[in-house]
Parts: structure tokens; sequence; C-alpha cells
């Protein structure tokens, strides 16, 4: 009885400390899977941490018939003070050989690719982001949820 207990402790451990270091993650569904570029899902993220290192992530959950092996987003950020960004970034969702990233399973793909690496906040507090897409066809097909995480690095 003594070495399940342990093992289940252990298997409880690891599990937990695997997500000690996600802040912040939330997915928005898009309406009826066609992205309009005049719908931007926001994100509210509170960092109380100014001294860590973070890791900033989009995931996209398309189905398989999205018909790019990419995607081009505008990722607005506010910081607390209301200083506003806005940067135009390219995401891969396939291999030049036509492979979907990610996982998928029944024909729907989730893949959560970095946009931005080893990142500091300057200020402690609400921080807003919004995520657009900026692709030439409109709305864009077969696009299910997007989403940001925010993991403190190691």
């Amino acid at each position: 009885m003594k070495k399940i207990n342990l093992f289940l402790f252990f298997c409880l451990s690891c599990f937990v400390s695997c997500n000690l270091n996600n802040v912040y993650e939330k997915n928005i569904e898009i309406p009826d899977f066609n992205w309009d570029c005049q719908f931007v899902p926001e994100f509210k993220v509170n960092i109380d941490d100014t001294s860590a290192l973070y890791n900033l992530n989009v995931n996209i959950r398309h189905l398989d018939n999205y018909p790019y092996m990419n995607m081009w987003l505008q990722l607005h950020g506010s910081n607390p003070e209301g200083k506003q960004q806005k940067e135009r970034i390219p995401i891969y969702l396939a291999t030049k050989e036509g492979k979907w990233l990610g996982e998928g399973l029944n024909g729907v793909w989730m893949a959560s690719i970095p946009l931005k690496r080893k990142i500091k906040f300057p200020h402690k507090g609400l921080y807003t982001f919004g995520i657009e897409h900026d692709m030439r066809i409109n709305p864009l097909p077969a696009v299910m949820n997007v989403g940001l995480r925010l993991d403190k690095t190691r």
C-alpha cells in the first residue's frame, strides 16, 4: 500500500510541477470557424513578477481543410500604463511538405506556436493582448480557436 501511495504522490507531483510555469492560458472560439479580421480576440494577463522572463505563445486550433501552411497575425499589446504596441508576425502551421504541426485528431489540429521568447514585463499590473489575422482572404476559413499562453522560463 505504501508503494502505491508513494507512486501516486510522485505522479501527482510531476503533473503539478509541469504546470507551475504556466502563468496564463485562454482560448477563444472563432464564430462559425470563419475568422473575420474584425473579430480580434482579447486576452487580459495580470503580471505580478517583473523580475521573471516569460515565453509568449499563440494557440491555433484549426481544421484539416485550412487552406494555407502559414498565417500572418497582428499582435496588439498594451501595458498597465496604457502604452500600446502592434506587431505583424508570421506563424507556420505546416511544414514545407504539407505536414501539419502540432497535435491532430479526427481532422482537428492544435498547435502552440512561440511568438516571443524570454521577454520581460517592466511593470506590474494588467497587460492586454489582442490577436487579429492579417491574411488577404477574409474571413479566414477553418480556424476554430485562437488562444494565448504565457509561461515563466526556468
